[in-house]
């Protein structure tokens, strides 16, 4: 059953892509890392699996640094994703390490992660058990600040990314959404289809069932969400129904009353963009919402040379990263 619901969703995206056509959906090729990225950039199998870790050069110094977990969106691999985000390049200037799971087509025929399938949406079994595992052997092997470990993920990636956050609030200190979906959006192919298209659920089951995979470890889970408006893959619905759900999962979780703000920007790449942030008493920011105008299904900044990109708009890596910094666990 579980690949029939997987080899179900592959059909379901590659007929639902819209303007993206199938060429679309075809991986970036692999560009070579920045020029400003002097850190190793390496494949570990693991457990049957493959990642890639990038470790920084300032890694030589003993110091322990900061751990993203990046999670790719289909069709997309480790090699690509890294192009397309320049995650190394930004990890190299400000000393983190970056851990890159890689799906197989045998669990998923478009390389998606299988973020609707209940195994894959809960603690200590699926996706979410091997992520952490592959983070645990990183840690055994290097000096990571347990505390500053993040997850950032990308359309398929970016549920992935909200399911992490939900289900091992204890290992993320704060999450970066990118294109995706609520936790638990869907739990089975035709929903997934149904909420990529027009939204998931009123965002108060979603919220609960988040609050309720935290377990013990329940706590508020600080997450940045970017979206574009454009987005004809995964509905731009998605990205409010995501804001509401950690919304409502933080308030079960004690975040208090929370004071809203929102502005509009410009990047330097010229797309113009609306900023929403969702702050404590303290001033710190807690859900921060980033719509891009214009974007379709795709990384926000990034490389011009990569698919699945949008330049003109806010860079969402180095936004992703300063978000990040304020959020240790």
């Amino acid at each position: 059953m579980k690949t029939i619901l997987r080899n179900s969703l592959a059909v379901l995206l590659i007929s639902g892509c819209g303007g993206l056509g199938t060429q679309a959906l075809l991986s970036a090729s692999s560009a070579p890392l920045n020029a400003a990225s002097a850190g190793t950039f390496r494949a570990v199998a693991f457990q049957g699996h493959t990642y890639k870790l990038f470790v920084p050069s300032q890694a030589a110094s003993g110091a322990q640094l900061p751990l993203v977990l990046a999670l790719h969106g289909c069709s997309q691999d480790p090699d690509s994703f890294a192009a397309a985000t320049q995650f190394n390049a930004v990890a190299e200037q400000q000393g983190f390490y970056v851990l890159y799971p890689e799906q197989t087509s045998d669990q998923n025929a478009l390389e998606c992660w299988n973020w609707f399938d209940p195994a894959d949406q809960q603690r200590g079994t699926g996706d979410p058990a091997l992520f952490v595992a592959e983070i645990q052997q990183v840690e055994s092997q290097y000096r990571i600040d347990a505390s500053r470990v993040y997850v950032a993920g990308f359309s398929a990636g970016g549920a992935m990314a909200n399911v992490m956050g939900a289900t091992y609030p204890d290992v993320f200190a704060a999450v970066s959404a990118n294109s995706g979906l609520e936790y638990q959006a869907a739990t089975n192919a035709t929903a997934a289809w149904t909420a990529m298209t027009l939204g998931g659920p009123a965002a108060a089951e979603p919220a609960r069932a988040a609050y309720q995979a935290m377990g013990p470890y329940r706590r508020v889970v600080p997450t940045i969400i970017f979206h574009g408006t454009a987005d004809y893959t995964v509905n731009e619905l998605n990205a409010d129904e995501e804001t509401e759900q950690w919304l409502k999962t933080d308030e079960m979780a004690g975040s208090g009353n929370l004071s809203r703000q929102s502005g509009e920007g410009t990047a330097h790449g010229g797309g113009s963009f609306t900023d929403t942030r969702y702050t404590d008493t303290r001033g710190q920011v807690i859900v921060e919402q980033v719509l891009v105008d214009d974007m379709g299904h795709a990384w926000s900044g990034g490389s011009a040379s990569a698919q699945f990109t949008y330049p003109a708009g806010p860079a969402a890596t180095e936004r992703s990263w300063a978000f990040f910094s304020a959020h240790p666990m």
